[in-house]
Order: structure tokens, then C-alpha cells, then sequence
């Protein structure tokens, strides 16, 4: 399953979530350039090399460097979050996951060899190796100015195929049907084009795209004005699609949580409800 999602730094400093579930949050930004190389790098990792490097000075030299990168979580959890690194890169099964190099060459030209396509292959074989939750960034959608020919020679023909290749990749494989696929964005775009041929935001109306997870498929929910400035029919809010998302995952997203102020909170507030029509 792919959830768009992005979680920054200020969303979860102050969460009630225990420290060995708060994400760490960077601003390193990898360079994709050379995919196979990349993914090769981290499908070569092996835990002798941190046992040498790393683990003998663990517990007292790494201390101030852990609170002064990440202040917000305590010791014990990046304890946590180290454990969990050094098992994962023990994981035969992620270092498989991460040899893209391994697919055949024809498979690799359908997803498109740009860093979007072949990020999406990689999703592919990590759902394969049992990952539930993948993301695959894609960023430049920003088009104030200039929006026809950076939409319709580069970015849209990337997306089209990588997507389309995923899809029919995962169906092929026997995983689409599991497997909820969702293109989301964080807003949508003014009808209007501006004085600089571009598009500006617009979060009154905006569409996502989900594939298979069990839902039918061919089908449009809700509706806009003719000009697209408000929706008209069956509005679906952001909480409304989160709760859809935790009800595929068998979340109860009705539960209430006590805040570490002590207040209670709901997972998804009231009155917003899983969307029906995404359930089936």
C-alpha cells in the first residue's frame, strides 16, 4: 500500500506517540541519478561494517550527537530506532528488495528509466517483500508559471507510465488486489490560468486517484461545479479519506487515545467517517 503522506517536523515534536515510533525527521534530499548504484548501496550494507565502525563507542559517544541532531527524542528510543536499523539491514529480504538491478531490462523500460519509475518499480518489490506502507515522492508539480509544457512534456508522461506500469506489474503478480494504490496530493490548483501561464493553489477542489485494494475501480465519486471552483457532490474531506485509509488497514479509527497532557483524542474526529464508496 502507498500513503502519501508527509510528516513534518512540527507534526510530531509535541505528539503524545512514544519516542520509538516518532519518525526522525531530515532534510537530506538523495540524488537519484544513478538509481541502480543508490539501491545497489543499500542492498550491500552489512552489519559487520556498523559493529567496526559504530558499535563499540555506541552508548557514550553517540549520546550528545543523539540529543543535539534530535532533541525531541530521549536516548532509549533512539536505542529503538538503532536496533531496529541494524535488524533491517540483517533482513536477507531487504537487501533482496532493493537489488532492482536484478529485473529484467524490457520490465525496467515500461516503468520509465527516470528516478519517478524506477522509484515505483522499487515500491513494487518491497510490497513483494512484505512492506506495508511505501511512499514514493514525486516533486515540481508547482507550476505557477510555465504549466503546459513542463505538465505535458515531462511530468504527466512520467506519471502515466510509471503508474501504469505498476499497476499492470502488481496485477500480474497477484498483489493489486491487496494492494491499495493512491496518488494524493496536498492541494489542487485555480481553474483559472494566470498571467504567467500557470496555476495557483486551490484547496477547495481536488481529485486523488486510488487503484484496487479490493475497491472497484472505473468509477468518479463526487463532483464539482462546471468550473471546477467547489465541489458540488459527495464531498470527501482529508480526515474523511484518512479514516478510509485506516479502515482498510483494520484500524479502529473510531479508538480515543489520552494525550500526554491527558486529554482524550480521537484518532479521526467527529463527525468524519471512512467513505463508503472506497470500502468495496
Amino acid at each position: 500500500m502507498r500513503i502519501a503522506l508527509e510528516i513534518r517536523r512540527k507534526s510530531y515534536e509535541n505528539s503524545s506517540l512514544h519516542g520509538a515510533i516518532v519518525p526522525i525527521y531530515t532534510d537530506y534530499q538523495p540524488a537519484y541519478r544513478h538509481h541502480d548504484e543508490l539501491f545497489a548501496f543499500v542492498a550491500q550494507l552489512v552489519v559487520e561494517r556498523f559493529d567496526v565502525v559504530v558499535l563499540p563507542g555506541l552508548p557514550s559517544s553517540m549520546y550528545n550527537v543523539r540529543t543535539r541532531v534530535v532533541p525531541t527524542i530521549a536516548p532509549d528510543a533512539m536505542d529503538t530506532h538503532h536496533q531496529t536499523a541494524l535488524t533491517l539491514i540483517r533482513s536477507e529480504r531487504a537487501k533482496r528488495a532493493f537489488r532492482i538491478e536484478s529485473e529484467p531490462e524490457k520490465l525496467r523500460e515500461r516503468y520509465g528509466r527516470t528516478s519517478l519509475g524506477q522509484c515505483y518499480l522499487l515500491a513494487r518489490r518491497l510490497v513483494e517483500e512484505g512492506v506495508r506502507l511505501v511512499s514514493v515522492r514525486s516533486s515540481g508539480w508547482d507550476h505557477h508559471f510555465n504549466l503546459f509544457n513542463d505538465i505535458s512534456e515531462k511530468k504527466l508522461p512520467e506519471l502515466d507510465r510509471a503508474f501504469s506500469a505498476l499497476l499492470e506489474d502488481l496485477n500480474e503478480r497477484g498483489l493489486l488486489g491487496t494492494t491499495m494504490v493512491i496518488i494524493g496530493t496536498e492541494f489542487g490548483r485555480t481553474p483559472e490560468i494566470n498571467v504567467n501561464a500557470g496555476r495557483d493553489h486551490w484547496p477547495a477542489a481536488f481529485s486523488l486517484v486510488v487503484a484496487s485494494g479490493e475497491i472497484e475501480g472505473g468509477r468518479t465519486l463526487g463532483a464539482t461545479d462546471h468550473n471546477c471552483w467547489e465541489v458540488t457532490e459527495k464531498p470527501i474531506h482529508v480526515p474523511d479519506f484518512i479514516a478510509t485509509i485506516y479502515a482498510k488497514l483494520g484500524i479502529d479509527y473510531h479508538q480515543m487515545y489520552e494525550s500526554n497532557v491527558g486529554r482524550p483524542v480521537r484518532v479521526v474526529d467527529e463527525p468524519f467517517e471512512a467513505v463508503k464508496g472506497l470500502l468495496t
